[in-house]
């Protein structure tokens, strides 16, 4: 059985995780792109706090799982980078 499971990093001096699991690819692409939003950078940048979302494949039952998308918003004062 596969899982799509979406990890979403926030803060720049506390770390908040939040892990959010769905059966299908569609339903966790949903939530890493809203998850990436131009309004959630923009949250962020008014904010002042890095953040990172990932999309993994896991298969449950075994060790394996795949990265399926990452990005990072890294904000660092007056400037700020998104790779």
């Amino acid at each position: 059985m596969e899982i799509w499971v979406v990890i979403y990093t926030n803060g720049n001096y506390t770390d908040e995780t939040g892990t959010s699991y769905f059966k299908t690819e569609k339903e966790g692409m949903e939530e890493f792109t809203d998850l990436t939003s131009q309004d959630r950078i923009d949250y962020h940048r008014r904010d002042m706090t890095s953040f990172s979302v990932r999309l993994e494949k896991v298969v449950i039952g075994s060790t394996t799982h795949k990265v399926l998308k990452e990005f990072t918003y890294d904000y660092t004062g007056d400037e700020s980078y998104e790779y």
